[in-house]
This record gives structure tokens, C-alpha cells and sequence, in this order.
């Protein structure tokens, strides 16, 4: 049973594989894990992130990202453990995916999630952002 898939694939520039039907059901670590994956663009809405508590960095400098995340209820990514954001999207240039429905409510670190995202406009007004402490 995995549980940490941090760094798995940091700067690998050429991976684009279509992994979107492995089971992540018990992972809870997915730091860096496409960090650097500058042509990585896949679909990974059916990934249950459920217990997830690290993504920090997860897209960053995936400058072509902008599959598979949705905010439709019954597809979109359950984040609702995630702590750490940090740096989740950042540098990712191309990316603007509807987050609206996530339940950020117990993340604390959201320092550079959207840095760099040139075209990332979605409203995301109704997240609950009190428990952040970090967000610069």
C-alpha cells in the first residue's frame, strides 16, 4: 500500500503519462510529486486525494498543466485534510481549472499556490481561508 508519493516524478520535463486511474486512495504525502514535469497535462479527477495532507508544490512549473480537476461535486477532488498548499500551482501557466468546491478549510499554508499562473482567473471567493497562516 503506498501512502507517500512525494518527489516521484520532480523534474522528469518529458513525463506525460496517463496514470489517471491508480488507486491513491491511501496517500497522504504528494509533495513536488510533478514538480518540474514541464509537459505533464493529464487527467486525475478519478484520484481519490481523500487523505492527503501534503500538496505542497505538487504542480509547480507544470507551465502546460490544465486537465482533470473539477469543481463538480461529485467528481472534484475531496481536499478536505490538506494542510499544505503551499506552492501547489505554482508557475503553472496555462492553469485555470474551476477549484470553487474544494474545502480548503483546514489548510494553513497557502504561500505561492497560484504564483506565476498567468491565466488562472476562477472564482474561489466562498473558500474558507481562516485556518491560513501563510499566504504570501
Amino acid at each position: 500500500m503506498v501512502t507517500d508519493m512525494s518527489f516521484l516524478f520532480k523534474n522528469k520535463a518529458d513525463f506525460d503519462a496517463d496514470i489517471g486511474l491508480w488507486d491513491t486512495r491511501n496517500v497522504t504525502n504528494m509533495q513536488s510529486m510533478f514538480e518540474g514535469c514541464s509537459s505533464f497535462d493529464q487527467d486525475l479527477s478519478k484520484w481519490k486525494v481523500n487523505n492527503v495532507t501534503n500538496m505542497e508544490s505538487m504542480f509547480k512549473n507544470c507551465i502546460v498543466f490544465n486537465n482533470g480537476l473539477t469543481d463538480n461535486v461529485t467528481m472534484a477532488w475531496k481536499v478536505d485534510n490538506v494542510t499544505n498548499m503551499n506552492s501547489m500551482f505554482c508557475n503553472c501557466k496555462r492553469f485555470n481549472l474551476p477549484l470553487s468546491t474544494w474545502d480548503v478549510s483546514r489548510v494553513t499554508d497557502m504561500a505561492k499556490m497560484f504564483f506565476l499562473c498567468k491565466n488562472f482567473n476562477q472564482n474561489i471567493s466562498t473558500w474558507d481561508v481562516s485556518q491560513v497562516t501563510k499566504c504570501i
